[in-house]
């Protein structure tokens, strides 16, 4: 495995000045993807470096944002689940089963 990164950083290293954004042969392989980034890191200066992080917690900010936000509507949405069931007069054992919730859970819905 080493090997072949440190084949996969030489290669990235020598193409990294004769092209200028990854051969579409190579979109989609992630390994590849990886290597003409850290390439093209290399590249930047303290500056672009500065830039490039602050981007990147940015994205990963946005990214963690959003997941909590699908978490926190699939518990809504289990929820709400488990409310109709309730109402419906469906055995707690049922709607526990059902949803994940526990019974306490349940019962104070």
């Amino acid at each position: 495995m080493r090997f072949i990164i440190n084949y996969l950083w030489r290669f990235a290293e020598i193409t990294r000045e004769k092209l200028s954004e990854i051969p579409l042969s190579l979109v989609g392989s992630t390994e590849y993807e990886k290597v003409f980034e850290l390439a093209e890191l290399g590249n930047l200066t303290r500056e672009e470096m500065c830039e490039y992080n602050q981007r990147l917690k940015i994205e990963r900010d946005y990214f963690s944002v959003m997941e909590n936000a699908r978490d926190e509507g699939r518990e809504e949405g289990v929820k709400k689940v488990a409310i109709k069931l309730k109402n419906g007069n469906h055995a707690l054992n049922f709607i526990a089963e059902a949803t994940g919730l526990t019974i306490e859970q349940i019962e104070s819905l």
